[in-house]
């Protein structure tokens, strides 16, 4: 295993920035603290594909994941801010070459989207916007079975997915931070998925802001088009961004309409790899967590309050 270096220690967080923790039952929302968030969301409560989802496309609930939420903090930006492990000083360690801390960063745009349906993001949309930042942990279990070498399907894929064109287990990368581009030169990088469901508190949401959510309710989509992934050499952080500025026109617009309602909703969220050749099935999630009633419109410490002073935002 590889030490992080100490002087990489991560900043101490403004109040407010960070969401606090509060774990209530997953089949009871009633006890949910607003603006807060829960670790007990099982991984059996998201359908994954099953060991034989290619030939008869079955699902089946997933196992408990494979890292574990310890926090979750927001910010604004001014812009799309990327690669914020190392922004906020963030290190971890390594077990076989893997990463032990994975993070997920989340970019909501807050501006208006455009205003034409056939509007393309391949231009490339900026502006202020929020980043939700998910911190998960390597748990005892994961760490144990990648170091006795598991040929389980979920442990050989997640050791692809982080490893990326690594060899060895050293778990360094040539650059300094390897940004992945959009279309992923390592196959396993393009196989990220989401999926985000409503737990609870859409029933008295006005019928358009329903309909939006159920759209994409429990359907888990792909990051791979506005997806960024960096691997820290030395860092024992791997970093998932996802670029909501840059989905497609539609989803935008929808995040849109709903945005100022998820304040009254229970959100569910699970990360996880696709499994897409039979010895990458069943799959299992990576990390979970829940959101409870997030108040997005009112995030008041901004990203640069916490650039870490050991590094150079530039």
């Amino acid at each position: 295993d590889v030490r992080c270096p100490e002087e990489a220690s991560e900043v101490i967080r403004p109040p407010g920035a960070v969401y606090e923790r509060h774990d209530i039952p997953f089949a009871s929302v009633s006890s949910a603290v607003p603006n807060s968030w829960s670790a007990d969301v099982p991984g059996s409560s998201f359908q994954v594909r099953a060991a034989n989802y290619l030939k008869d496309k079955k699902k089946c609930p997933s196992d408990i994941p494979l890292y574990e939420t310890y926090q979750i903090e927001a910010y604004r930006t001014d812009c799309r801010t990327t690669n914020v492990s190392r922004l906020l000083g963030m290190t971890g360690e390594f077990v076989s070459g893997v990463p032990t801390d994975l993070v997920l960063n989340v970019m909501i745009p807050d501006y208006p989207p455009k205003a034409l349906l056939w509007s393309s993001s391949k231009e490339g949309n900026e502006g202020l916007g929020i980043s939700v930042i998910i911190h998960t942990r390597m748990t005892a279990e994961t760490q144990a079975a990648l170091a006795a070498n598991s040929s389980n399907p979920e442990y050989k894929l997640l050791k692809n997915f982080l490893k990326g064109n690594c060899d060895d287990d050293t778990g360094l990368v040539p650059d300094e931070y390897q940004q992945d581009a959009k279309s992923h030169a390592n196959k396993y990088r393009g196989q990220t998925k989401i999926i985000a469901m409503v737990g609870g508190g859409s029933e008295n949401l006005p019928w358009a802001v329903r309909y939006a959510l159920n759209q994409g309710n429990g359907k888990p989509f792909t990051v791979n088009r506005c997806g960024i992934l960096y691997s820290g050499a030395g860092s024992g952080v791997f970093e998932i961004d996802v670029d909501v500025h840059n989905f497609a026109t539609m989803a935008v617009k929808g995040l849109a309409t709903c945005k100022t309602y998820f304040q009254q909703l229970i959100i569910d969220v699970c990360v996880l790899l696709e499994g897409q050749a039979p010895e990458e099935l069943p799959e299992r999630a990576l990390a979970c967590f829940r959101l409870c009633n997030p108040d997005f419109q009112n995030v008041l410490r901004h990203i640069d309050e916490v650039i870490s002073p050991f590094i150079d935002k530039k």
